[in-house]
Parts: structure tokens; sequence; C-alpha cells
């Protein structure tokens, strides 16, 4: 089998742009040019009430791979003017984005490089991981995020512990009630870093309405390379009555496996799928890349664990 044709890497993120579409057939995100913010989630099975023709609907989740970035004491966040698109490169062959920024304050650079996917072999997990490299000796901070800022719906649990257990399972977890209270979807992430000596880690466990989130803060060296990984389960409530609770064991589950782990598995996935790829005999390459996108964008809408079909005016149109 041939390499199956991926979209040209984009350089020059225009704003007509749709945010790509990543998803294993369960979980569907849309992940926009600067994936940390502003991203947009659905589960296959939640659902909620639409806010203008009020019957049912599908219903955004809380974003659940958020994240942030601090330098010489700045928020991303708060200083988007400062941030610069390099490129973002979208791999058919294994269904991963990445997504490649440049964060410049007072002089201080940041390279950040960031891998999202949703892992085929555990459908309600999706996977982030940003590489942070910095120019000079610096203090910095990273923070992933269950972020359900500008959702439609209420916070009915959250959680950074987790009962009957000692120690925390995972970071945090909730559940969250879609608009007019038609299903729920509870979510539970886990973070780890690599890279940094003796990090300073905060979990925020204060307001409900608050996104759940970890934060690391360090000093790097000159070239020092630091990783961030987050995994984050999500589990509508037509899977299971208490989802935040089944989040939390597909989460521990999936820390168990590990993220290399995770990831090597949607590869092979990917590449058993790709077995059926069609090819198109005397057509020339245009006809071929067309051919490898409704492919691609098929499976990926699609899994044998949704319990749902695919929503129609969801994320895949």
């Amino acid at each position: 089998m041939s390499v199956p044709i991926s979209p040209p890497t984009v350089t020059d993120y225009q704003p007509s742009y749709l945010p790509a579409y990543l998803s294993n057939g369960l979980v569907g995100l849309r992940v926009p040019k600067i994936p940390l913010r502003d991203g947009l989630c659905i589960v296959n099975g939640f659902a909620g009430m639409h806010p203008e023709d009020r019957v049912e609907s599908f219903a955004s989740a809380p974003y659940p791979l958020a994240g942030d970035v601090r330098l010489g004491g700045v928020w991303l966040s708060d200083a988007i003017a400062h941030v610069t698109f390099v490129d973002q490169h979208y791999d058919f062959a294994c269904g991963e984005l990445i997504t490649r920024l440049r964060y410049v304050i007072d002089g201080q650079v940041l390279h950040l490089e960031i891998l999202t996917f949703c892992p085929r072999s555990l459908p309600t997990i999706v996977a982030q991981e940003i590489r942070a490299r910095v120019a000079q000796p610096c203090e910095i901070s990273l923070r992933s995020a269950i972020d359900p800022t500008g959702v439609p719906g209420s916070c009915l649990v959250r959680e950074t512990v987790t009962p009957g257990e000692s120690l925390p399972v995972v970071d945090g977890s909730l559940r969250w009630a879609s608009l007019g209270n038609v299903t729920t979807c509870g979510e539970a992430y886990k973070t780890e870093l690599l890279g940094a000596s003796e990090p300073d880690r905060q979990v925020n466990d204060h307001d409900i309405a608050a996104p759940l989130s970890t934060t690391y803060t360090f000093n790097a060296q000159s070239g020092q390379t630091v990783i961030l990984r987050q995994l984050t389960a999500l589990v509508p409530s037509v899977m299971h009555t208490e989802p935040e609770r089944e989040a939390v064991r597909l989460i521990h589950l999936a820390s168990q496996r590990g993220f290399e782990m995770l990831r090597a598995q949607s590869h092979d996935a990917w590449r058993d799928l790709w077995r059926g790829r069609v090819n198109l005999l005397g057509a020339d390459t245009r006809w071929q890349a067309m051919a490898d996108a409704a492919f691609f964008y098929l499976h990926a809408s699609t899994h044998p664990s949704s319990i749902s079909s695919t929503s129609l005016f969801g994320l895949a149109d």
C-alpha cells in the first residue's frame, strides 16, 4: 500500500479555514490554529436542546484538551498577539495533528510543538502532547485543562479527589449537563510532565464553574525541551449512569498503557484501516487525494464502539 495523501502543511492560516477535524468515532474535536484554546468537542451520544429550535440536537462538551503557557510572567491566553503561527500538519496515515507555534515576550522566546490525536484503541480517550523549548534560561509554566468556557449547559459535579482512594487517581473529573438537561457527559483527565527538574505542581480545586486545570511551573535552561502530556476520557450518560466515575476508570486504564503505547496502538489501527484504501487507476494525484480524504473522514467519524449514528449537523459535515 502506498502512503495516503495528507493535506498540504498549512503555513499561512487564513480566517476562512475551518479548524482541523479529529475524531475516533466516539469523540470529535475541532482543533483551531492555537490548539490550547477555543476548541470544540462533541461526544457520540451526548445531546442537548438546540438554543433556538428548542429540539434535541448535538451538544458541545467542555473542551478536553485546553491549556495555557506562561513566559516572562505573561500567560499566552492574555497575549495572543505575541504568538506566531509557524505551521500545522495533519497526517492522514495515523490521524495526528501537529501544530508549531512561537511565543515571544520581552525578548524571551518559547518554541511550542503540539501533538493532538484521538486514539482508536481506547475511543473514549483524547490525547495531547506539548513540547516546549526555550531559547534562554527562564521560568515557565505549562497548563493542561478541561475548559467549559462558553459551552451551553452546567457543571453538576467537579472533583479533584478520588472517593475511596487516599491519593487521587486522576487530576480531576466533572459531570456536565447539556442545555435542557437532555443528557450528561463525564470527563476526567491526567497529566504527566517530562524533562523538568522539581516542578511546582498546582491543581485548580476551587470554584465549580472554573476550568479543571493542572499547572507545572519550573526553571528551564537554554535549549531545554520539556514535555507536558494530557489524557482525557469522555463518557456520555447513555453509556454509563455515572459517566464521570467511568471516565476516571478509563483514564486509569489509559495511563497504565501509557501515552506512547496508546499512540502506537492508534498507528496500528489506522494502518489496518488503510489496507482498504481505494486506489484510483489512471487518475491524477488530485483525484487520489480527494478519495483519500473521503476515506479518512468516513473512518474517523465511525467506530465499532459508537452507540449513536454520526451527527448529521455535527463536526463531520
